[in-house]
């Protein structure tokens, strides 16, 4: 095999066994739906961000590492809920942000769980949601 096939299949085989190995954020954050607000922030901390809007509580988890750091992190307003977020980053810095928004309704009940980012960026948090 020509030595630039070779370099070419063990970087694939890398990427996938990295994201074969990453925790399931997505999995862990589903879990939370119907649990008490108070079981993700035992879990994760206390919140980067935390606002209210028409009876709902909305709560966000934000790590962005040191490469990822020095560019601009604001306020967006998104769909039905906005969120916090890092805006024009590159793709590779990109891969260092992770955030977790969790969204309760009046009583305290996660109705809603999810990231944005990369997956693997997220394994702190995803760690965390662990029994």
């Amino acid at each position: 095999m020509p030595p630039f096939r070779f370099l070419m299949a063990a970087t694939a085989v890398l990427a996938l066994a990295a994201c074969a190995t990453a925790p399931n954020i997505d999995g862990k954050l589903a879990e939370l739906r119907g649990k008490p607000a108070q079981t993700a922030i035992n879990a994760l901390g206390r919140p980067s961000k935390q606002w209210s809007k028409d009876g709902e509580t909305f709560y966000a988890w934000v790590s962005v590492s040191a490469a990822a750091a020095h560019r601009d992190c604001e306020d967006h307003s998104h769909g039905p809920t906005g969120s916090t977020t890092c805006g024009m980053m590159s793709s590779s810095s990109r891969s260092s942000y992770c955030a977790v928004h969790i969204v309760a309704d009046a009583r305290g009940t996660i109705t809603d769980a999810f990231r944005d980012g990369i997956p693997a960026a997220c394994g702190k948090f995803a760690r965390r949601l662990e029994p």
